[in-house]
């Protein structure tokens, strides 16, 4: 099977069981354009969960590509699930990881969504930190459109907890 069938069984299973333990609710995904045709798109979230990409992936019916810290593909079960089946590359964070950012830039051009954290890290107080320049460089070399996206945990802090409602806007 090719990695974007497992993609799609995988997400057609993970979907429902999100939509049960954490509700979430896509407003505005019609205004979004397709990737691909000629038009490179980048979304750029706030990130609060660990659970984030998997929140965004579930909620897009595009193919979508992402970075995230390498110490995460250490063993063979984390390269598989983040690599082949979620469709993420590893970064070196703070250090200048050109390999990746080029690896993105191909994948944006080539008609790939590219999702990017532009913080670098996830929040721990749930508001937004200063903003890494990497989602820049990407964006202009890849000639992408930047789309804010936001998650919005439906809690008093603001943070995801089980069984708690979201919006992904």
């Amino acid at each position: 099977m090719s990695d974007g069938k497992l993609r799609r069984v995988i997400l057609a299973i993970v979907r429902p069981l999100l939509r049960l333990i954490f509700p979430y609710r896509v407003v505005g995904a019609e205004n979004l354009p397709k990737a691909g045709n000629g038009q490179r798109l980048m979304l750029c979230c706030n990130h609060i969960s660990i659970l984030d990409p998997v929140f965004l992936l579930a909620a897009q019916r595009q193919p979508i590509a992402f970075m995230a810290k390498s110490e995460l593909f250490a063993g063979r079960f984390g390269r598989w699930l983040l690599g082949t089946v979620m469709g993420a590359f590893p970064v070196e964070r703070g250090k200048g990881d050109t390999t990746t950012v080029e690896k993105l830039t191909n994948e944006c051009k080539n008609g790939t969504g590219i999702m990017i954290f532009p913080e670098g890290t996830r929040t721990k107080t749930g508001k937004l930190g200063m903003i890494k320049s990497g989602a820049f460089v990407i964006a202009a070399a890849a000639g992408a459109d930047m789309l804010p996206v936001r998650i919005i945990y439906g809690t008093k802090d603001g943070r995801l907890h089980l069984f708690c409602k979201l919006r992904i806007v």
